[in-house]
Formats: C-alpha cells, structure tokens, sequence
C-alpha cells in the first residue's frame, strides 16, 4: 500500500554476482489483473455493479484513489449496490487520510449489512487513524480470517494488526503478530517492530533496531522520529508507523481538530500493556550496508540443554495472531501455548488457537554445542547507538519518515502488460467532481462572457451613436442646401458639357437677343454627365412659359425646368 515504506527486496541486499545469470522479470500486481477483469466486464454490460466495486478495490490497490472514487459512485447509483459502495468511498476516505469521514461511511454500510470481509483491515486503519486501536484490530483480524488475501497483503495487515497492539499498549501481542514475519528476516517487519517500540516508550531499542538493520547514514536520519514517537498521540504515531507521516513540531501531542471531537465522543477502548516478549525480537549483527565485522555483538550464553521462555514464567504468553501464516515449526516440548484474550466481544474474535512457534532470531550467530535452541545475539549495534537527542529538540529535517526511508524502499517496478490485459491508462473514468472548482469555472466563464458582451454592446453603442451623428450632419447639411437651392422654375435654353463653351453660348445669347437676355442672368445646372444652360429664376410657370414663347418667336430652342429643393444651380462665370 505504501511503498515509500515497502521492504527491500532480497535480491537487493546480496551482493553482485560475476557472470550470466537468469533474469527474472517482476509480474504485474495481482490487483492490476482484477482491474482489468472488471473492466472488460463494464465493458461486456456498463451497467454491472459487482464490476464497478471489483475495479474500485483494484483501484485504490493500485493507490489510484481518484478512479476508485469514480468507480464506487457509479455503483452507488444503482440501488442494490448502495451500502457496498460506501464501505468502498469510507476505503478511499482512509487513502485520502481522512479518517473520521471515512468511519462515518462505514457505519453506514455496517447498517445497510454490508461485510468488508478481507477489504476489513482498512476500515481498522480508520480506527487506528482516530488513536481507537481497540476497535481496529479484530477488523485487522478478520481480514486475515476471510483469505482471499496475496502474500504480500497478508504480511502487510499483519504489520498493521502489530503495530496497531503496540501503539495500544500491547507489547507481547504485538510482538507475537510479528514473529513469523522477523523469522523470515523481513525487513518491513523490523521496521514495524522499531515503530512499535518507539511508541512503547521503548526508543533506544528502536533506535537499536533500526542501527542494526539499516545503514548508518539512514539509521542516523530515523533516529531523531523513533525518540520522538513517544510524545505523540496514538492517531499520530499510526499516522508516522503507516504513513510515515509526522506532525510538524507545533502539533506534536494535538490531534487534528476533528479526530479530537470523535475521540472525545466515540471514547476510545483503553488496551491493558501486557508482559514483553524476550530480547530475540531484536535484530543482530553489523548493519546493513556495513563494512564492519560480524563479531562486537555479545550473545546471550544460557546453559546448554535449556528453552528460553517466550515470557515471565508467572504469566501465561500470548499466543500469535491467530490470522498470520508463519511456516511450519516443530514447537519445543517444554512449553504449551495458552490462547489470547478476547480484545472486544462484540466484533468477530480471533480464529482458533495455534501453538506458538520458538522465535528464531533474524541475524543470530552458531549456537554453542548441545544447545536446544538458537540463540540472539544483540545488535552490534546498539553499543554505538547515536546518542539521544534532547527531548526538546524538534527531529530534523527531513519533514517526513517517508524521506528518511526513501533508501529502504524498493521503487515499484514497471513491467509490460500481459498479452489481451486492459491499459486503464487509456479509459476514461468517472471522476468525484469538485462541486467548488466547477463552481468557481462557471462563475469565471460568466464573468469572462459577460465581459465580452459589454464590450459588443459598447462597441455597439459608439458605433450607432457615430452613425447617428453622421445622419444628423447629413440632415443639417440637406436642409442646408434645400435652404440655399429651393425648388424654382427656369427656362432652359441649352446643353454643354464644357461649362466655359456654356458660359461662351450664353454671351453670346446676350449679344444676339440682347433685347430676350438682355437684363437676364444665365446659371448652369448638372443633368447627368451634362450641364444645363438656364436662366431664371421666374416666379411661376406662367410666367416661364410666357417667355418661352418670344424665345421660339425668335428661333431659339427651349423648355421649362422646375429644379428640385437642394439642387444646386449656379450662375454662369
């Protein structure tokens, strides 16, 4: 699930080996098949709810939150589908890290009847997220009870189920879940059982631990987190140990706001700390990475022929989770496993009791001769453990644990998609919309479109204005014109496009018919492509038509004219 605090894998820790060897390419999750199972599904029938909430899950495996969220609100639209589909938003709501509305969804599928089954341990991540770690852990458990579960999912619950005990104050229990997984040298593992030591109170054997399995350099970065885990909250050190988040120095101890209110109201069960397990929990040897030698750890040297115990003799050990797979071990004869206490009655139980094997320690030195049991070594390390910082020195940078393990972790690898598998890549998925962001888009595009039509109509304005100004000019300069040119009466007595040859004509008019144009004036009007020759103006048509006929008396040619208002005649220059 979180891979900046994932394990490094085995094959990253031996050294190199000279030659050709056989390459092993990493298959794709199994999660990534179910994503394309329930897609080819959707495909077949859109409208298949079992495939809606098969791709969610695969989704959020595949720490695709945004798609799952999509895929879970197509289901919960389809009314048979309802309550499975939250319990898959309440998982998302655990991705997004928000733990009190993710229990809110939960509640509400435990009402509709819905059974998470082996998706339960997310739901006890959302109690661990609230610092409720009595509440989490039987669904840790019945997660690891339902089956169905990959190996690497397994292993994963089962280092949340130990730390959630440890952060609860379970120090026995928690060290019992872990077992099988330190046995077989799990890195991720040591880890945990750092983390949980740290919350325990128990910093310098986590300091220890993480000195004996890490590089110096890395382990020097852990160290400061691991001595501050006990000042934090338990909803804080859930966050550090699965997250690795840490709070920022001014919040260490204060919960958010809003886990606060559901503690204070959902009353957290207090877990009772039990006996400790021995000291074979912890690692020994050199750190890895180191070039030291094998041999500053002092080991333990009880008596040959003797068991250690598992626990103080006055008190019954607890026996493992119940839900982890450890491999198969032959118990020792001299002591009987006695079954763990029911942690809340009223949530599924553990299943049934197994005996506990003999821990094994990870990194353990040739036992003496005749000896029963392989004995511990402590870590080599814990003798130059750095020393501590002050309690009221803030760890340094860097902010989070996921920065301080980014060199314990094995980056997620790309590999090829198997032959006829779908690339969700190039699917389009419902998304959760964002009411707030589609909102402010709406309110922008109306502002950007009412912007752009007051600046039409402005412009729509100035033109219209512009073209009305023009008009009035226009109006003003005909009624100009008609003012200066009305409508009168003319006689007109010849045509010339030349307006000097008319202007010569009508002299000559004058010299000729000195006694008809005599005392009159001549004046030229344009008609057409050319020039009217008149003269006038008279008063009527009467009066024209009465000198226009002594001008055909006296052989000239000629006929009324009536000028139009606004037309302009000028006298002849």
């Amino acid at each position: 699930m979180f891979a900046a605090l994932a394990p490094v894998p085995a094959a990253a820790q031996s050294a190199p080996q000279v030659g050709s060897r056989e390459v092993v390419q990493p298959l794709p999750p199994r999660a990534a098949d179910d994503l394309s199972s329930a897609l080819r599904r959707l495909g077949t029938n859109a409208l298949d709810g079992r495939a809606m909430l098969d791709a969610g899950w695969a989704s959020l495996e595949l720490d695709d939150v945004t798609a799952a969220v999509g895929f879970f609100s197509r289901a919960q639209e389809l009314p048979e589908f309802v309550g499975e589909a939250k319990a898959g938003l309440g998982a998302a709501q655990v991705y997004r890290k928000r733990p009190v509305e993710a229990l809110a969804l939960f509640d509400e599928a435990d009402a509709a009847g819905v059974k998470l089954g082996n998706h339960a341990a997310i739901r006890g991540l959302a109690y661990d997220m609230v610092g409720d770690n009595a509440r989490a852990q039987p669904f840790y458990r019945m997660a690891l009870q339902a089956g169905g579960l990959s190996d690497e999912k397994e292993q994963e619950i089962t280092r949340q189920l130990a730390l959630s005990q440890a952060i609860g104050g379970d120090q026995a229990g928690s060290e019992a879940t872990l077992l099988p997984l330190l046995k077989r040298s799990d890195l991720a593992a040591y880890r945990t059982r750092a983390f949980a030591l740290a919350a325990l109170g128990k910093t310098e054997e986590a300091v220890s631990i993480a000195n004996a399995v890490m590089p110096a350099s890395l382990a020097g970065r852990i160290a400061p987190y691991l001595r501050y885990m006990p000042k934090l909250t338990r909803a804080q050190q859930a966050s550090a140990g699965n997250f690795g988040h840490f709070p920022d120095a001014d919040m260490i101890g204060k919960d958010d706001p809003a886990i606060a209110q559901y503690t204070a109201q959902a009353k957290p069960v207090q877990l009772a700390a039990a006996a400790p397990l021995d000291a074979r929990l912890t690692p020994s040897g050199a750190p890895l990475g180191s070039s030291e030698g094998k041999g500053k750890g002092k080991p333990a040297s009880p008596p040959a022929g003797t068991v250690i115990a598992m626990a103080d003799k006055a008190k019954p050990a607890p026996k493992p989770a119940a839900d982890v797979k450890a491999p198969a071990q032959t118990p020792p004869p001299a002591r009987a496993q006695q079954p763990t206490p029911a942690i809340a009655a009223q949530l599924p139980p553990p299943s049934t009791p197994t005996p506990a094997p003999v821990p094994q320690p990870a990194f353990s030195l040739p036992p003496s001769s005749g000896s029963q049991v392989a004995l511990a070594a402590q870590p080599a390390a814990a003798s130059q453990a750095a020393p501590a910082l002050a309690n009221d020195t803030p760890p340094p940078a860097p902010a989070s644990l996921a920065d301080a393990f980014a060199e314990f972790s094995s980056g997620p690898a790309k590999v090829a998609p198997a032959p006829g598998a779908v690339d969700i890549t190039r699917i389009a998925v419902r998304r959760e919309p964002d009411k707030k962001a589609e909102a402010e888009k709406a309110k922008a595009e109306a502002e950007k479109a009412k912007a752009e039509a007051d600046k039409k109509a402005a412009a729509e304005r100035k033109k219209a204005e512009a073209e009305k100004k023009k008009q009035e000019a226009e109006k003003k300069a005909e009624a100009k014109k008609k003012a200066d040119n009305p409508s009168r009466v003319w006689v007109q007595v010849g045509t010339g496009q030349n307006r000097s040859a008319i202007a010569f004509t009508w002299r000559k008019f004058q010299k000729e018919q000195s006694k008809l144009f005599g005392s009159r004036k001549g004046y030229v009007a344009a008609w057409g492509r050319t020039n009217r020759l008149l003269t006038g103006p008279f008063t009527s048509a009467k009066e024209a038509n009465a000198f226009i006929k002594q001008l055909k008396s006296a052989g000239i040619d000629c006929f009324i004219f009536t000028s139009d208002a606004g037309e302009e005649v000028s006298p002849v220059s």
